[in-house]
């Protein structure tokens, strides 16, 4: 089930406003990310990549990284009764470790 309009403007101002603290020019990236995800909900799951789940890639600095993946979590928690998912969260939060390990290495 698609997220509720409600739920994707509060995701996209939060998106806004960490990208804001990032930097102007990965905004636009950001926001591609974001609607390549929010176009295509069901296809979360079934991805392997761990730099596909977060929508970051493997270039991106640690703080884009961070503020991604906050912003996803905030919409994937399980206690956001609107989109949240305990699968898609517990997801995330693999995925996030793993970029994390490979930014960090490289």
């Amino acid at each position: 089930m698609p997220p509720r309009k409600g739920a994707v403007e509060r995701l996209l101002r939060s998106v806004l406003n960490e990208a804001a603290a990032v930097g102007e020019e990965r905004l636009e990236e950001t926001l591609r990310n974001l609607r390549a995800k929010l176009s295509a909900p069901a296809a979360f799951g079934a991805v392997d990549d761990p730099f596909m789940v977060l929508g970051v890639s493997p270039t991106d600095p640690l703080d884009l990284v961070t503020a991604v993946y906050r912003t996803k979590a905030k919409f994937l928690h399980p206690d956001n009764k609107d989109t949240g998912s305990a699968e898609a969260f517990k997801r995330l939060q693999e995925a996030y470790a793993a970029v994390v390990n490979a930014v960090k290495n490289t």
